[in-house]
């Protein structure tokens, strides 16, 4: 039987959720600037699709290589800021100096500032959203855990490695023929 009474995502579900839903906020802040400020840097038309292919392809690349999937630092605020900074400021200027794909560099520098910033924003706030609603304690699935104790170590060093999002509820011991036989030569 599966417990529905809880929303989780296992690991690879959680990476793809990250990867698709920064795209998704840095493509709605960037519409958001283009809206509301006089910024005509990144406008996606029938033309020009690669841009937005570019930009898809640097922040995914450029995010995997920084660390910015990794569940361990995109489950807490202190290492997303900093990871988030520096895959905007990687991306950002890898997507400035591939003038082939992207469009040209603009003439006002302050399109440059709008488009960092934008960038920026859209992912520090999926960020944020991301912690607070869907890693936050609340979410986390309970694990009991069965095994031999000479493994015990292994194992909560196995699960907290590779998701952060278990919380070890207890242990049940297996190796009765060897407590047995431990406490009797003891």
């Amino acid at each position: 039987m599966t417990d529905t009474s809880g929303i989780h995502f296992e690991i690879s579900e959680r990476k793809i959720l990250l990867r698709l839903f920064d795209l998704l906020f840095i493509g709605l802040s960037l519409f958001a600037v283009s809206t509301f400020f006089d910024f005509d840097y990144f406008r996606v038309y029938e033309d020009n699709w690669t841009s937005l292919v570019v930009l898809a392809i640097y922040i995914t690349v450029f995010g995997t290589v920084l660390e910015l999937y990794d569940l361990q630092k995109s489950s807490r605020l202190d290492t997303v800021l900093g990871t988030v900074l520096l895959t905007t400021s990687v991306t950002v200027l890898f997507y400035l100096l591939t003038p082939f794909y992207t469009p040209s560099l603009p003439e006002n520098r302050l399109q440059i500032l709008y488009f960092y910033l934008a960038i920026l924003f859209g992912l520090y706030v999926w960020r944020w959203a991301y912690i607070t609603f869907i890693s936050s304690p609340r979410f986390f699935k309970k694990v009991l855990l069965v095994g031999e104790i000479s493994n015990i170590k292994t194992i909560v060093d196995a699960f907290a490695s590779a998701d952060p999002n278990y919380k070890i509820m207890g242990f049940i011991n297996c190796e009765t023929e060897k407590n047995t036989l431990l406490s009797i030569q003891g």
